[in-house]
């Protein structure tokens, strides 16, 4: 009598090794494929691999998956009762959101009728019916003779569950109308009852079973069946060769103990290997299941030497053998066979990874990258800081190849987040972060035509139009919402359009629209694409509203990636993936037969879930470092195994199951436990390192640096090491093995020496070194000085040295060092003015007093300011601006009194002085001079640019007695000519010419009140000190300058008001206060 053919061993090689030469016997045809069932794509590129290295080559061979050899063995035996899609679960979600709305109006529904209360899109039933689907995906293989009997009309669960077993029996019954006998259960059992020599010939010669670790008795009841005709070959990878099904760990012995109420020494039963007994329930459970069968068994066990501390650990699970109390084996404080190390974070535990696969590398020439594994619980956490880390120039030293595998399509794809995008905006506001986030994607701004660069220009266009949210006013009216017309993408639009072919000047516009001023250069070519890209997305947006079939959708959406991507080589793939999880939904209508509309919302929650649960498919063992997740390679050898998170709270998972599922309220021996299979995933990696075994979590608080336990199976590993063995040196092994890292890559204790600790990067040994050779408070962003520039820099047109002088540390940074350093937000904002910011009041507020000098009416300054977007909407912004006009009447009278009636003048400049040369215009007011005004309280800079151009117009060949004058809303500063007027600018720019080379320390309000003593004429150096410091610090409400990124950038945590700045302060100052006029400072 045939039996199954069950191999056994704890080195995955051997199983290989063995299926190679079972596999030399030929099928009867060479057109037969070889069947290996496997349970992983990782699983299958292995073993292919093997098996070309034992055979030269592995051809015709297929590698099916466990559900998926099923249907095709149901179809050889039952070709008249083929299987039906409507039973795939994400089919099955459609069909029960079809059927569910029949159901709950009537008894029994009431709980479910209570969760679809105001969910008008429909968005929560989808969620339901999903859910349901795939607690019913689960019955099939774990409740079949559940499904069968509700068919049938019986109930088979206790009365306790009566009420949950009555409504979800109706809908399964609902789902499966007219095709009861397709889903997997019901074919299962008709095959198992057709089976027969008969029907036997249609089966496949011969089925292998490879590297499974977990098979429900659904399957194994299939194979043992098919085990009566044809040879079928099961190779397990077993972690022991003694008989292990009777032990249990410490805490499942307490368990039986108290609910049986029997001593533990009772029951008989025994621990054995502590690991084993902790990790190795799904296992152990296969191994019952295999031993219920008559079996052939053949044993394939190979010792382990014991030379290393991993080595023991193998050995001890191999022989069942736990640490001998009082007898601790010694381990060489240099084993690094297991290392475990805590990190601060995530980004650091793949730093920490990246300079230990490194050393492993620098140690054992034989070590390639292939050779290493790094899995994770969540490979999606971890792979943008993978990227991160490890994506270095291949010409580096530090190069490691790798691949990150197992990404889902919605986390990797660079199409798939765009499209979420896009389908988001139909429920949104249309906001302008949500459309301009579609152009980071460079997919889409190929597609358009536009550049990275150009991002820049329409973030810039974006926010100074006006635009925050809304297409235009008939689409807010559509959706509910005030029909204003400014500050949609229309009038930012408008503005643009109307700026590029009639430049408005400030003050003329067409109709209702300002034309937006600063068109120039290749504007024409990016606002092209923009309306392209902008048009072409509203109308796509605009027909997500209509309700849809599935069809329908699929087509929709399927040729929105056609409109929106541009597919090169690179993403052609990834294209095709997304691509066919759009078209999935056309293929369920088909299956389903359902035709209803449906809205965009569920569309929307349908592609999260396709694209969250399909994958890339990108290839596992290519050639680098395979980083993963821990499913896709368990058991699969390596030399080095690493596994990264093990934190506490994500690992092993809990089973979060929803209060309606039958299988968690009514378990059964055989049930899946998701915390049992991640124990036992976790003992398989022990298991398939060769040479190290690397563990890393986060078990240091980023906050506060308090510990962290590990995940509950490092937990146990490290109080196996404890009990069993001690280091050379006398020390617990825990305290060799675990090593606790620094926050900081670039901490001296990695350069120190004798900590433990190390690294490879140059770049953090000199931050280190840095750190170590100076105090924190003395260090500095650039010691010394830089080049000067170039001569072409001698000549200084008025304005940039004003600039300068407004921000010396801004201006050295952005200007001589290429930093980015803005002034102004480039943040969009999506909320239209309703609480404007005191900068932007003052904005407005200068603008307005601007217009009414230059002849403008009130009306008209109105105008501007509506057309312009930057009011609020309606009778709030005529309030603000009644509020604005009110402020600045004074104002506005007092600049009139300096200038009467004179009209603005352009004073040319070309001023030699020494070296330099001053270049450019001034504004003046016949005798009234330069009038500069700033309808607000007096800021030491704008002080400072009006003496400026004073000292600039005193100079000029044949100036009369000139006078000038600073106006702000607290006092009118008024300068007369200063005699030595080119001396004072000749210093001024001598240390402008300083402040090219390294940070000048003149910072205008901290050193004015520094310079200037008010009406305290001896006021002591030291108080001057103190008002200076006090300025520079500011408050809460009020910050100092020492608060702006520029001169934090420059200086850091030194303190900048020292004797120089002192110096600076009075040099550049004194000449000020000392020809000031009326006015208090």
């Amino acid at each position: 009598m045939r039996r199954l053919r069950l191999y056994t061993g704890n080195r995955l090689e051997q199983l290989a090794c063995r299926i190679a030469d079972v596999l030399v016997e030929p099928l009867s045809s060479p057109l037969e494929k070889e069947i290996i069932v496997v349970q992983s794509k990782g699983m299958e590129h292995w073993l292919s691999m093997q098996l070309a290295l034992k055979h030269g080559i592995c051809a015709n061979c297929a590698f099916p998956f466990p559900n998926r050899i099923l249907n095709e063995l149901f179809d050889r035996v039952l070709p008249e009762e083929k299987g039906s899609g409507i039973y795939e679960t994400d089919a099955m979600a459609w069909k029960i959101m079809d059927a569910l709305p029949e159901f709950v109006a009537m008894p029994g529904f009431e709980t479910l009728a209570a969760y679809l209360q105001d969910d008008s899109k429909g968005v929560k039933l989808f969620q339901l019916s999903s859910h349901l689907a795939e607690i019913f995906s689960n019955y099939i293989i774990y409740r079949p003779d559940m499904l069968l009997a509700w068919q049938e009309g019986r109930h088979v669960m206790p009365d306790h569950l009566a009420g949950l077993e009555y409504w979800q029996s109706l809908v399964w019954r609902a789902v499966c109308a007219g095709e009861e006998q397709a889903h997997l259960a019901a074919r299962r059992d008709r095959f198992l009852k057709a089976l027969n020599p008969s029907t036997a010939t249609h089966l496949p010669e011969r089925i292998s079973l490879f590297g499974i670790s977990y098979l429900p008795p659904f399957h194994l009841e299939v194979f043992h069946a098919l085990s009566c005709f044809i040879p079928v070959h099961v190779f397990v990878l077993n972690p022991c060769r003694q008989y292990w099904g009777d032990i249990r760990s410490q805490s499942e012995i307490g368990m039986i103990s108290e609910k049986s109420g029997h001593r533990p020494s009772e029951l008989h039963l025994e621990e054995g290997n502590s690991i084993l007994a902790a990790m190795g329930g799904v296992g152990r459970e296969l191994f019952e299941n295999l031993q219920s069968f008559e079996l052939q068994e053949t044993e394939l066990f190979e010792d382990i030497s014991g030379d290393t501390l991993l080595e023991c650990i193998q050995a001890d699970i191999l022989d069942l053998k736990n640490p001998q109390p009082g007898r601790p084996r010694t381990v060489n404080t240099r084993d690094d066979s297991v290392q475990i190390h805590s990190c601060h974070s995530p980004m650091r535990e793949v730093e920490v990874l990246r300079d230990n696969l490194l050393a492993l590398l620098d140690e054992d020439p034989d070590l390639k990258p292939q050779d290493i594994v790094v899995m994770s619980p969540d490979i999606e956490i971890y792979a943008p800081y993978i990227h991160a880390v490890f994506d270095i120039p291949r010409n580096s030293p530090a190069f490691i190849p790798f691949t990150v595998s197992d990404r889902s399509l919605k986390a990797e794809s660079s199409l798939a987040q765009p499209l979420i995008g896009i389908l988001e905006l139909n429920a949104g506001r249309f906001e302008a972060t949500k459309v301009i986030a579609l152009l980071e994607s460079e997919q889409v701004r190929k597609k358009f035509g536009l550049h990275e660069n150009d991002l820049e220009l329409i973030l810039r266009w974006v926010q100074e139009s006006g635009i925050r949210w809304g297409y235009d006013e008939d689409w807010k009216r559509e959706s509910g919402m005030p029909d204003a017309y400014e500050n949609t993408w229309r009038f930012g639009l408008d503005r643009l359009l109307l700026g590029y072919a009639m430049p408005s000047e400030g003050t003329r516009w067409f109709g209702s629209i300002l034309p937006y001023d600063d068109m120039e250069g290749d504007s024409s070519r990016v606002l092209g694409s923009f309306l392209t890209f902008l048009t072409t997305l509203f109308s796509r947006v605009m027909s997500f509203r209509e309700k849809k079939t599935l069809k329908l959708w699929s087509e929709t959406l399927t040729a929105l990636l056609d409109e929106f991507f541009e597919a090169d080589e690179l993403l052609a793939p990834r294209m095709q993936s997304v691509r066919a999880a759009l078209q999935r939904l056309g293929d369920i209508q088909e299956i389903t037969a359902t035709g209803v509309g449906i809205g965009c919302e569920v569309i929307k929650a349908y592609v999260k879930n396709a694209l969250e649960d399909a994958h890339e498919g990108r290839a596992y063992l290519s050639g680098g470092v395979t980083f993963c997740t821990m499913l896709a390679m368990r058991s699969i050898p390596f030399k080095v195994v690493c596994m990264i998170g093990m934190n506490h709270a994500d690992f092993p998972r809990q089973q979060r199951a929803k209060g309606f599922n039958l299988i968690c309220r009514q378990p059964r021996r055989g049930d899946c436990s998701v915390r049992n299979k991640d124990l036992y995933l976790f003992l398989e990696a022990i298991l398939s390192a060769r040479k190290t075994l690397y563990i890393s979590y986060v078990g240091q608080s980023i906050e506060d640096n308090s510990p962290i336990p590990p995940a509950v199976p490092v937990s146990i590993l490290l109080d196996y090491l404890e009990s069993g063995f001690l280091l050379s040196d006398g020390r617990p092994v825990p305290d060799g093995i675990v090593r606790k890292h620094c926050l900081q890559a670039f901490s001296p204790r990695y350069f120190s020496g004798g900590t433990g600790l190390f690294s490879f990067s140059r770049e953090n040994a000199e931050a280190a070194r840095s750190l170590a050779e100076k105090d924190v408070s003395e260090r500095v962003f650039i010691p010394g000085r830089i080049s000067e520039p170039g001569d072409e820099w001698r000549t200084v047109d008025v304005g940039l040295l004003c600039r300068f002088y407004r921000n010396p540390c801004r201006f050295f940074l952005t200007r001589r060092l290429s930093m980015g350093i803005s002034e102004t937000s480039s943040f969009l904002d999506d909320c239209e003015p309703v609480e404007l910011s005191d900068l932007e009041l003052y904005r407005l507020r200068n603008e307005h007093v601007t217009r009414i000098l230059e002849g403008a009416d009130h009306e008209l300054s109105y105008r501007i300011m509506k057309m312009s977007g930057r009011l609020p909407h309606g009778a709030p912004g005529e309030i603000l601006f009644s509020r604005i006009r009110h402020e600045s009447e004074s104002f506005v009278r007092a600049v009139k009194k300096r200038i009467a009636d004179t009209m603005p003048m352009n004073t040319m400049v070309d001023l030699p002085l020494g070296p330099f040369t001053i270049t450019g215009s001034l504004i003046t007011y016949g005798p009234a001079g330069i009038v500069l005004f700033r309808p607000a309280r007096t800021r030491a800079s704008d002080l400072f640019t009006a003496w400026i151009h004073h000292l600039i117009l005193c100079s000029l060949p044949g100036s009369p007695d000139v006078r000038s004058c600073y106006i702000s809303r607290d006092e009118a500063v008024e300068f007369r000519r200063v005699e030595n007027s080119p001396e004072i600018l000749i210093t001024l720019l001598e240390r402008y010419w300083d402040g090219m080379s390294r940070p000048l320390r003149f910072f205008p309000e901290t050193s004015l009140k520094y310079a200037n003593p008010g009406r305290q004429a001896d006021v002591s150096r030291e108080e001057r000190l103190k008002r200076a410091r006090s300025a520079w610090e500011g408050t809460p409400q009020f910050p100092g300058e020492a608060r702006d990124l520029a001169y934090r950038i420059c200086f850091g945590e030194k303190d900048p008001l020292d004797r120089e700045f002192e110096e600076i302060s009075e040099s550049l100052l004194g000449p000020l206060i000392v020809h000031r006029g009326a006015g208090r400072l």
